[in-house]
């Protein structure tokens, strides 16, 4: 009987199809060793860009959904106490998380010039987003990232994660609680 999981037989059929591959004049092309063959066959390369690609899809949507929040609020400029708890919410972060948010940073910031602008934040979130927005309606999401100010139209690494981190905070209260309460009483 064949024993059909035997990794010793199915390493000697990758070498023999590496072997006929070799032979001179073959119709398969140029010759390859095992490793190369094994290559050929996985499709793990493409399969890793396809996850990639997927996995910065969701950071932009998850900056995207923070933006969204951060619209809504109504910050108090130049509240010392407001731009204290965010910077105390950036401690809370894990170092995952950290990195994280630093990657979306810098997938945003294409220009590479260490801030976030207007037209640089806009394209990422109409990307991700089916609607289009204004350029006011940006500036208002960048002016609100930095409480210390009115009139912000670039946002640093350091306002981007305090952005952030509020934002994944609520969201985690948010949606922890609204498990918690499910007659949704508020209690």
């Amino acid at each position: 009987a064949i024993d059909y999981y035997n990794i010793n037989l199915i390493e000697k059929q990758f070498e023999d199809v590496a072997k006929a591959n070799q032979v001179k004049g073959s119709p398969n092309g140029p010759s390859r060793n095992i490793e190369e063959e094994r290559a050929a066959l996985s499709p793990s390369s493409s399969n890793d860009s396809i996850i990639s690609l997927l996995v910065r899809f969701k950071l932009l949507r998850q900056a995207a959904r923070c933006f969204e929040y951060i619209l809504r609020t109504n910050p108090s400029w130049g509240d010392s106490n407001a731009s204290y708890r965010r910077s105390l919410l950036v401690t809370k972060l894990t170092n995952a998380q950290r990195e994280e948010f630093k990657e979306v940073f810098n997938l945003i910031d294409t220009s590479g010039d260490g801030v976030i602008s207007v037209l640089e934040l806009k394209q990422v979130l109409e990307s991700v987003n089916d609607e289009q927005l204004s350029d006011d309606r940006v500036k208002e999401m960048i002016n609100k990232s930095d409480l210390s100010v009115d009139g912000n139209t670039e946002i640093s690494l350091d306002e981007f994660m305090g952005v952030m981190a509020e934002a994944e905070f609520y969201y985690l209260f948010k949606e922890t609680f609204a498990t918690l309460d499910k007659d949704n009483s508020g209690y």
